[in-house]
């Protein structure tokens, strides 16, 4: 190879080992091919790298030792869906300048790297799907520009019960994490990110696929930019607590598959934004509030709650008293559609990454565009309602 500034040579069906770039090489994008075998050592010379992209390959082995030395000139790591092995590199230097970390689909063991800590600059750490354990990381909340941490699945034993900080975070996924046990209502009241809606952001909550039990926490409320909220799949018990309805940017709510009982409280038409709902299998009874966003829902967003009844469910309710819906906080506020940013509209200014003057702040958020879109299900355009409802997969 010669000496360049950028090689991108991803998307191809590149085979053998991976390719060491010249050491004067600033973006280094090899994902989308069959590369495999370890990495070199070679490799740690580059000291000029700030993106290293060699996900989705089948590179295997475990990380060499120099690795962490990168940290002072990387700002994104991206070996996402690859074989590598072994515990996670323990060699983050302090200084680093790293934002981004996709370490998720690969086999590593044993706990989450506290070297981690020395990246005080990140801003996106993905961990899921390897065989990680030992307790949650909460110390991870020290890391003041943390915006986005996936750390499911994985196999922690223990959530502990402990105030955790985030003060940036504003989209979490803990799913399928065995986690048990009630679900402590001081996780959320430092997460002061997730408290208002910022233009072109996103905020979610996953902790769904996992073995929480108890009544949903009500510090919830005070989450007035969650857009997101996932906890199906727990064994969470108790109503659905009316102060839902201030959660004004709720756009998708799954409170599937839990132990749920009571009815569904009339000021979730408060939603104005709620596109998609799901209380299914749960032990609700007693009439589904009408009109407004949930004229749009299914039979699917209720089904395996032999109480309820009302449309959409064959089931009449008997001696129902009309409801008239309260207005939404849209309404009262008449927000005009050009006030509405949405992330996604963002992210189509964002381009392919050909041209040596890109952004890689912008490159850290533009790759996730499409994981948000399967997982969370978000729609386009925020300023207006949505005339039909379709339900995410159950299997997240």
């Amino acid at each position: 190879m010669g000496s360049f500034g950028m090689i991108i040579i991803a998307n191809n069906q590149l085979q053998g080992r991976l390719p060491i770039p010249p050491h004067t090489t600033i973006y280094y994008d090899v994902s989308h091919n069959n590369l495999e075998g370890e990495i070199s050592t070679l490799i740690c010379e580059s000291k000029s790298l700030q993106l290293l992209d060699l996900s989705f390959n089948n590179i295997t082995g475990i990380l060499p030792p120099c690795f962490g030395s990168l940290s002072n000139s990387l700002l994104v790591l991206d070996l996402q869906r690859n074989k590598f092995q072994g515990i996670m590199m323990d060699s983050f230097t302090q200084g680093s300048l790293l934002k981004r970390i996709d370490l998720s689909e690969n086999q590593f063991v044993g706990e989450v790297s506290k070297s981690l800590i020395n990246c005080t600059n990140l801003e996106v750490l993905s961990l899921g799907d390897n065989s990680l354990n030992g307790l949650f990381p909460f110390w991870l909340g020290t890391l003041v520009e943390l915006k986005f941490l996936s750390c499911g699945p994985i196999s922690f034993m223990v959530m502990e019960n402990v105030s955790s900080q985030f003060p940036k975070l504003r989209i979490i996924d803990l799913s399928n994490n065995g986690f048990s046990d009630q679900l402590p209502y001081n996780y959320f009241q430092t997460w002061n990110a997730m408290k208002y809606q910022l233009y072109a952001s996103f905020v979610a909550i996953d902790l769904s696929c996992n073995n929480f039990e108890g009544e949903i926490p009500q510090s919830l409320n005070d989450l007035r930019g969650l857009e997101s909220l996932n906890l199906s799949n727990n064994h969470f018990t108790g109503h659905i607590f009316s102060s839902l309805g201030r959660l004004n940017n709720l756009e998708s709510l799954d409170l599937s598959q839990n132990k749920l009982s009571g009815e569904i409280p009339q000021e979730l038409l408060q939603l104005g934004f709620l596109a998609i709902l799901n209380v299914s299998f749960n032990h609700l009874e007693r009439p589904i509030p009408q009109g407004k966003q949930f004229d749009t829902f299914e039979n699917n967003s209720y089904i395996g709650n032999h109480g309820l009844c009302g449309k959409p469910l064959s089931n009449e309710c008997q001696h129902s008293k009309s409801y008239t819906p309260p207005q939404t906080i849209y309404e009262a506020e008449s927000f005009h559609p050009s006030e509405r940013v949405d992330w996604i509209v963002i992210f189509c200014g964002v381009g392919s990454g050909l041209v040596v003057g890109i952004n890689i702040g912008n490159f850290l958020y533009a790759r996730y565009n499409n994981w948000f879109i399967e997982r969370f299900g978000m729609r386009k355009d925020k300023s207006v309602k949505p005339l039909g409802n379709k339900r995410r997969n159950q299997a997240l």
